[in-house]
């Protein structure tokens, strides 16, 4: 069974990995997010003249805040204008953030449950 009601809103969650010191080390995070269609998203990810696809405005325009986000301290960051910015702008996290977004956003298969 299936019951077509979505909400308009979503967690997306973001793991992947930084170096610092030429040590990796793992990153995670949440971002809450307004949900897209797929059409919506298509339209977003379609490149532009230059054949580039802006994926930090693909994201601006989705996240809405965050939870386990902190500042160089420890502190949880407040979320705002500038510290996303600051999130979409560190190389590589817009790019997972997408990612993680598509594939949070609809259904996706379960192999062993699908039916042959």
């Amino acid at each position: 069974m299936f019951k077509l009601v979505i909400s308009d809103t979503l967690v997306v969650p973001v793991a992947g990995v930084v170096f610092v010191e030429g040590k990796e080390t793992p990153i995670s995070f949440d971002l809450l997010c307004k949900r897209s269609t797929s059409d919506e998203i298509q339209a977003d990810l379609r490149a532009n003249e230059d054949g580039d696809v802006d994926l930090k405005e693909f994201m601006r325009a989705r996240v809405t805040g965050w939870r386990n986000v902190q500042d160089e301290s420890g502190a949880a960051l407040e979320f705002g204008d500038e510290t996303r910015e600051a999130l979409l702008n560190f190389p590589g996290v817009a790019a997972l953030a997408v990612t993680s977004y598509v594939r949070h956003c609809g259904a996706k298969g379960k192999e062993k449950n699908l039916r042959k």
